[in-house]
C-alpha cells in the first residue's frame, strides 16, 4: 500500500525542503508564536509623566528624580497652562505632576480642562508650594488625585510616581 506522505528525492517532507510551515502542528510541537502571545506575559510599559513646572530649579530637580525611577518615564515638561494644554492633547500621558502657581495660567486651569475632556484623564499629581486646605480641596474636586507640599512632601513624590505605576497599568 502507497504511502498518505509526500517525500522528496531526499526522503524529507517537502515544507522541510523548502522551509515552509507544516500546514499542521503535530502531538508535542509548540504552537506558533502568535498564538503563544496570549499566554505569555506582557511587558509593562512605563509609566508616562508630564511635569508642569515653570521653575527651571525644579524641573531639573524632578526631572533627575523621575529618571532614577523604574518604569516610569518624564515624556515632557509644560512651564504654563496652555504649553500643558497643548502636551496633553497627545493623550500618551499617564500622571501629570502639576504646579499650581504658573507665570501663565494656573494649574487649577489645568484641572478644570482635564475635567471638562470627554476622554479618561491622566491621573493628577498637585505639587506646590501653597499647600493650604483650600487648595488641596478645590484640587481634589477638579480630579487631582495627590496633593503634596513641595517643601515638605518631596521625598514622597518616587513613592507616590512607584504606586501611580502600578495602579495605572
Amino acid at each position: 500500500m502507497p504511502s498518505t506522505h509526500t517525500t522528496t528525492p531526499t526522503g524529507r517532507p517537502p515544507s522541510a525542503e523548502t522551509g515552509a510551515a507544516a500546514p499542521s502542528l503535530q502531538a508535542g510541537n509548540r504552537a506558533p508564536f502568535s498564538a503563544r502571545a496570549s499566554r505569555e506575559p506582557r511587558r509593562q510599559q512605563p509609566l508616562r509623566v508630564l511635569l508642569v513646572e515653570d521653575s527651571p530649579l525644579l524641573v531639573q530637580r524632578i526631572s533627575e528624580l523621575v529618571e532614577d525611577l523604574p518604569n516610569v518615564t518624564l515624556v515632557g515638561t509644560a512651564a504654563s497652562e496652555a504649553d500643558a494644554m497643548e502636551r496633553l492633547g497627545d493623550d500618551d500621558i499617564d500622571v501629570v505632576i502639576l504646579d499650581l502657581q504658573l507665570h501663565a495660567g494656573s494649574g487649577f486651569g489645568v484641572l478644570r480642562a482635564l475635567q471638562a475632556r470627554h476622554r479618561a484623564a491622566p491621573a493628577v499629581v498637585v505639587f506646590t508650594n501653597f499647600a493650604i486646605g483650600a487648595y488641596r480641596d478645590t484640587a481634589f474636586a477638579l480630579g487631582a488625585r495627590h496633593f503634596l507640599d513641595k517643601s515638605r512632601d518631596y521625598a514622597r513624590l518616587p513613592t507616590v510616581l512607584q504606586e501611580l505605576s502600578e495602579s495605572v497599568q
